[in-house]
């Protein structure tokens, strides 16, 4: 089964890697890329995800924000965040709109793998 992937960061290096990173352990996977959380909506609006992999700190809306607008767009699409430094807002605000976890930055790909699996 084909699963729809969302990767969303600012960093565009940050992108590539995780593109790479995720077409080799998930052949079934279709990958879209966005670099801020504004194109991420649009691609939402777009198309249905199983899965936003998306950075917490990015200019105009952090992470927690897209989250919350995705939330009301895609209810079903399980949201992970990727942070270097954990705040307490994005601890807080995980709960309220049901992240399905973080990835503190910099992370293996073992973690990044962990993830893939859990949409099996």
């Amino acid at each position: 089964m084909v699963r729809r992937i969302l990767l969303v960061d600012d960093n565009e290096m940050i992108l590539r890697v995780l593109m790479d990173s995720v077409v080799l352990y998930c052949e079934e996977c279709h990958v879209s890329l966005a670099s801020d959380a504004k194109s991420a909506l649009e691609e939402v609006r777009r198309q249905p995800f199983d899965l936003i992999l998306t950075d917490y700190w990015m200019p105009g809306m952090n992470g927690l924000e897209l989250a919350r607008a995705v939330r009301e767009i895609s209810p079903d699409t399980r949201i992970v965040v990727m942070t270097g430094l954990p705040s307490r807002e994005l601890l807080e605000g995980s709960e309220r709109v049901s992240l399905e976890g973080f990835i503190l930055k910099p992370f293996r790909l073992t973690e990044l793998q962990d993830v893939l699996r859990s949409l099996e």
